[in-house]
């Protein structure tokens, strides 16, 4: 009975109606857009991982080689080629590089693919 005596006052009074229904849509745009939803979610996902993501952030206490091998598996080649090189300080494809030039005989499987991806992404001139 109240929603039939506010309908027929609006309808009766369509300047104001038009007032509520903007400063509604203003609202909307304001408030609760798709970008406001996603913040949102983004936060709840950020706040129900943050210990993980403190983790991921703390390079200080994670070795980058044993952050690798666990990408690659402990157990595949490149993993077990990959352990030589745990707790160094300064692990970097040139590391690698640098240990395979002090090698001798055949380049292994594994060597041929650092040197492979150290012409890749060396800067031109």
């Amino acid at each position: 009975m109240i929603y039939a005596k506010r309908l027929s006052f609006f309808l009766r009074h369509d300047d104001k109606a038009k007032i509520i229904a903007t400063k509604a849509k203003e609202r909307v745009l304001n408030e609760h857009t798709m970008q406001h939803r996603m913040h949102e979610m983004l936060i709840h996902i950020f706040t129900n991982n943050l210990s993980c993501l403190k983790e991921r952030l703390n390079s200080k206490n994670r070795d980058p080689v044993r952050f690798y091998i666990e990408r690659v598996g402990n157990s595949s080649s490149l993993g077990k080629y990959l352990s030589q090189f745990v707790g160094s300080n300064d692990f970097s494809i040139k590391t690698i590089v640098d240990q395979i030039a002090k090698g001798e005989g055949d380049l292994r499987d594994e060597e041929l693919l650092v040197l492979m991806t150290d012409q890749l992404v060396k800067p031109t001139s």
